[in-house]
Parts: structure tokens; C-alpha cells; sequence
């Protein structure tokens, strides 16, 4: 189900789920200190990598010379073995002795020098990896005191922990180390436009470089983000130049920024308040008001609605037309509800006891079920009991008209236009201060705007208890 626009005070936290883009290589490249500290990352990398190939060197020849010495001394014995062989064997030929001495003296030294080459090969590679490790060793240094002896001028005396970057914003050059991020779409057009020249105002106020960058996705609303030096801000959606001084406020905590947020509080407020005012002068007017509330029985917002509604109802009784509907959906013989198949049990169970058993019992029977039975309604009984209804004819009814009851709801909700829970509509007018939990005064203040004459009930006030429920949101 799609969720209800809720109240505007309630999206002033609403987050995009933006990406921006980092400073680009150039405007590193033009950063020493950028390059200075990497360098000298990338150096002690270099370091550990060629004391690594120096180790593994010393292994290969500490482990493997050995071997090869052995057989290269049993390369000899062999060899001396088999001449000794053939010189017994060609005893009797004394007409060649020195053929045969000339050939053993030739094997012999055969041998000698292999065995010569591969004592060089392990002495030239000793002997190469002490100068790269000489070598490195020479410029790693070097590395190191231009570093420290620089450090101190690479940003005009402040040393590298106060080393900020340098941020290019259109043809000038600022020095700063924190950038507001100014997301915009195709999709935005007047409004970025306006919000712009103000978010360049604020960012300035508050000695941050200012980016502006292009979102991938059509976004109507514009959106911002802080890259501080000690954090990054998550992307916000920016409503309007007031919602913007006021996050920009707390962000910072710039004292010029939070004097402009406080008038812009008081102008939201005023914003506020002419927007009630205009929307219950909207509502068409009746005798007899009729209210319909739109909810899933499981959802905690449509939950909140009602326990926020019981009050009104309590006030207002037979003075008003009430409708209550849940927001099902149904195919062929199959219901389904957001929360599951335990929601449309509790769906079907609560247009039966409202059918059968009236409004008060229907009151009795939800609020009993919402603050008592969880997210299950394993305790419809005791709530059945509670509301002075029979829980076997519950469940007759739940049996026998289930179905074609949820087909009757879905049919209201789809004719409503209601596909979040909650929706309230007073004389078919949509009404936003549904969205005000736990406040049943806005409930009675729209529902009473219904009226052509108010009855004196409606200067009542309802007596609320402090609460900590949300102000909009829905399923």
C-alpha cells in the first residue's frame, strides 16, 4: 500500500537516498598536503613491500642452496666414482693413458665450475638485494625529513593536522575544510532555483565551500549535505528556505544562522496555522457531518488513529455519521492486507462486531484489541468479552461473511481513494489532521468544521495526557 502524504511539520527529516560526488582528483592534485601525506603513506608501503621481497630472498637462498649443494657434491663423488670405473675398464688400452687422464681432469673441472656459477649466482643475488635495500633505504629517508622539514610550510605555518583542503566552487578558490552540497535534479526547476542563492548565503555564513551537484535521479524537491571535517551529514530534502535555516542551524550552531532560524520558526508556525485555517474552511458543511476512517487493523499509525478518535467519538456521538473501513485487497477468493494473513482475520472480525453489535461495541472491541492482544490478535476473545459481544457469533460471522465482507471494503476503500493507513475523509474532504496522534482536539476541530451549525459540544476541549506519538506517518 502506498503511504499517505502525511503532514507537512512531519517531513521536515525526510531523506533522500542521494549519493554526491567527492571532491574530484583535480582539486586534490592542486592539495600538497594532499600529496605530501599520501607520498609518505605510499613510501612506507614501498618500504614494507621491499622488506618483504628481501626476506623472501634470504629464504629462497638460506633454504634451497643447501639442496643443491648436497647434490652437487654428490654430482662430484658420482662423477669421480664413474672414472674410476672406466679407468679400471681400460686398463689393458695403455696405449691412450693420457686420453684418459685428459678426460677426467675435463669432468672434473666441469663439475668445478658449475658448482663455481651457482655459489656466484647466490652471492650476485645476495649481493643485488643489499642494494636495493641500500638504495630504498637511501631515498626512503630522504623522503622522510623533506616531509617533516615542509610540514610546516605546506599550509602557511598551521602543520598538517590543520591542513585544509583546497575546494574549487565555479572559477574561484577558497580554502576551507568543510563544503555544503547543494543536490538538485531536471525534475527540480522553481524551487531549486529560488532555495539556491539562499543555501549559497548560509554556506557562506558558515565558512563552507559550496558544491552544487546534479542528482541521477528526478527528484522535484531539492536536497543538502554537509561533508564536515569531523562528519558528514546524511542527504536531507530541503521544503523550503525556513526547514533549510532551520537544519542549517542546528548543523552549525552559527549564531547568525540560528538568530534567521528562529524567525523562521515563527513563520513556519504562522504557515502552519493559516494552512489549518484554510483547510477547515475547505470542508463542506452538513447536518450531519459523515466521517470515514481508512485503516489496517494491525498498522500502528492506523492504531494510533483510532485510540486518538475514541475520544471524538465519545464527544460527538450520534451527531456524526461514522464510517469505518479497512484497506484490503481482493482477487477472485483470495483477500490479502499489508500485515498479513492475521491483519485480514482481525479485519473481517472487527466489520462483524461494528455489523453486528453497533458502534460502542466496535470502540470497546479495537481498543481493547490495540492496546492489549500485540500485532497478532490472539486475545480477540477477552476483547470480544470486554465489548459485551458473543466471540462464537464472532466467528460464525467471520466464517459465513468474511469474504464478501472484505470485498465490500475494498470496493469502499478503491472508491475513497484511500490506500494508506490512516486516511480520514469529513464529508468526503480529505483531511491532514489525521496525522496528529494522540492530539483528538485537531480530530475534533475538523470533524466538527463539517457541521453547518457547530453543536456546543464543539467548544469542548478534550483533556490529553502528555505523548510521545509521532506527528504523521502511516502505512
Amino acid at each position: 500500500m502506498q503511504k499517505a502524504m502525511a503532514h507537512t511539520n512531519a517531513k521536515s527529516q525526510c531523506r533522500l537516498n542521494a549519493k554526491a560526488t567527492m571532491p574530484n582528483a583535480k582539486d586534490l592534485l592542486r592539495n600538497p598536503f594532499f600529496i605530501f601525506h599520501n607520498l609518505f603513506f605510499i613510501c612506507i608501503f614501498t618500504i614494507i613491500f621491499y622488506i618483504y621481497i628481501v626476506h623472501l630472498s634470504i629464504a629462497i637462498n638460506d633454504r634451497y642452496w643447501p639442496i643443491l649443494e648436497s647434490k652437487l657434491n654428490s654430482g662430484i663423488k658420482g662423477g669421480e666414482s664413474i672414472m674410476k670405473s672406466k679407468a679400471k675398464k681400460h686398463r689393458h688400452n695403455m696405449a691412450k693413458p693420457s686420453e684418459h687422464m685428459a678426460h677426467t681432469t675435463d669432468t672434473k673441472a666441469t663439475i668445478q665450475t658449475s658448482r663455481d656459477k651457482l655459489s656466484g649466482s647466490r652471492s650476485d643475488t645476495m649481493s643485488r638485494t643489499g642494494k636495493i635495500w641500500f638504495y630504498t633505504s637511501i631515498f626512503m629517508t630522504i623522503m622522510f625529513f623533506v616531509l617533516v622539514m615542509s610540514k610546516d610550510s605546506i599550509c602557511n605555518g598551521k602543520g598538517m593536522t590543520e591542513c585544509p583542503a583546497i575546494i574549487l566552487t565555479g572559477a574561484a578558490t577558497e580554502t576551507m575544510t568543510d563544503e555544503f552540497i547543494y543536490l538538485y535534479s531536471d525534475a527540480c526547476t522553481t524551487i531549486c532555483d529560488e532555495i539556491e542563492p539562499v543555501a549559497k548565503d548560509l554556506a557562506e555564513k558558515s565558512k563552507m565551500a559550496f558544491r552544487k551537484i546534479k542528482y541521477p535521479q528526478p527528484i522535484e524537491a531539492p536536497g543538502f549535505m554537509l561533508l564536515l571535517e569531523s562528519e558528514s551529514t546524511i542527504p536531507s530534502v530541503i521544503e523550503d528556505t525556513n526547514s533549510l535555516k532551520i537544519l542549517m542551524c542546528e548543523y552549525t550552531n552559527n549564531a547568525e544562522i540560528c538568530n534567521e532560524a528562529e524567525s523562521a520558526k515563527t513563520e513556519q508556525e504562522k504557515a502552519v496555522i493559516e494552512a489549518e485555517k484554510k483547510e477547515l474552511e475547505s470542508i463542506p458543511k452538513s447536518e450531519k457531518p459523515k466521517v470515514e476512517l481508512y485503516v489496517m487493523s494491525f498498522c500502528p499509525y492506523g492504531n494510533m488513529a483510532e485510540n486518538t478518535m475514541l475520544p471524538v467519538y465519545e464527544l460527538l456521538k450520534d451527531k456524526v455519521e461514522w464510517d469505518i473501513h479497512y484497506i484490503v485487497a481482493v482477487q477472485d477468493d483470495t483477500v490479502r492486507s499489508l500485515h498479513g494473513q492475521p491483519e485480514v482475520d482481525q479485519n473481517i472480525r472487527e466489520v462483524c462486531v461494528k455489523r453486528d453489535y453497533g458502534m460502542d461495541a466496535f470502540w470497546s472491541f479495537v481498543t481493547y484489541v490495540n492496546n492489549n492482544c500485540g500485532s497478532d490478535g490472539s486475545c480477540w476473545e477477552a476483547a470480544a468479552e470486554a465489548a459485551g459481544a458473543d466471540a462464537d457469533k464472532i466467528q460464525e460471522c467471520f466464517d459465513d461473511d468474511g469474504l464478501e465482507l472484505m470485498k465490500a471494503e475494498a470496493e469502499a476503500t478503491n472508491k475513497a481513494g484511500a490506500s494508506g493507513s490512516p486516511t480520514m475523509l469529513v464529508n468526503s474532504q480529505r483531511s491532514n489532521y489525521v496525522y496528529k496522534y494522540s492530539q483528538p482536539d485537531y480530530y475534533k476541530k475538523a470533524i466538527c468544521a463539517g457541521f453547518s451549525t457547530e453543536p456546543s459540544v464543539c467548544s469542548n476541549v478534550i483533556s490529553t495526557t502528555a505523548s510521545t506519538a509521532p506527528q504523521g506517518g502511516s502505512c
